[in-house]
């Protein structure tokens, strides 16, 4: 059973391991001194074009799988 030091542990690295891939690819900027990172600035509108047919994919795909709205 997964305790609670133990998953705020994993959420923790994977938040690290997140902000480290968006350092490297260009889309943050890390401060040592201070441990802070700054994501570049983005275009909401596009980002939400982008995402949005991906996640209604996805769903529609789970959706099928599932069966959801046969009788």
């Amino acid at each position: 059973m997964w305790s609670k030091v133990r998953l705020t542990a994993y959420i923790t690295a994977g938040f690290g391991a997140v902000a480290t891939l968006a350092h490297m690819a260009g889309l943050a900027v890390y401060d040592p001194a201070t441990g802070m990172i700054d994501p570049a600035p983005f275009n909401v509108n596009l980002l939400a074009g982008v995402v949005a047919p991906v996640v209604a994919s996805f769903v529609a795909g789970v959706a099928v799988k599932l069966g959801w709205g046969s009788k």
